[in-house]
């Protein structure tokens, strides 16, 4: 986990996750919006331009023998930038897909499954959901 400060209040900005075998699989960073702070490159050949919920973003696979990974970025969703990573294979073997991996679905579930409320930190909502 990493922590920042919004609105004088100390928040949570980024969360890892995954099974054993690899505890940092998944990796999503979610942080306030600022001009020209944080880029979404493109990769010829991986990244497909999406929207979701009315917003561009940026979608990156990668499917090769030994590296089997998704990213997603968000320059501006609402206000904030979200990076999200899934890496769906065991560290240090060839090709071994992660345990379960397949039930997380990919970074397009995860992204839709987050409550994301926005960069004000008096527009959240006293109790969360």
């Amino acid at each position: 986990m990493s922590f920042a400060t919004i609105d004088g209040k100390l928040v949570n900005e980024g969360w890892s996750a995954g099974p054993v075998a690899d505890p940092t699989a998944l990796g999503v960073s979610v942080w306030p919006t600022s001009p020209g702070a944080y880029q979404c490159k493109y990769y010829p050949g991986q990244t497909s331009y999406l929207t979701v919920d009315g917003v561009p973003v940026r979608l990156r696979t990668i499917s090769e023998p030994g590296k089997h990974v998704q990213s997603l970025c968000a320059r501006n969703f609402h206000g904030l930038a979200v990076s999200i990573n899934l890496d769906g294979n065991v560290p240090g073997t060839s090709d071994r897909p992660l345990p379960d991996a397949a039930t997380v679905g990919g970074v397009l579930t995860v992204f839709r499954h987050l409550q994301l409320f926005g960069p004000t930190v008096a527009d959240w909502p006293a109790q969360q959901p």
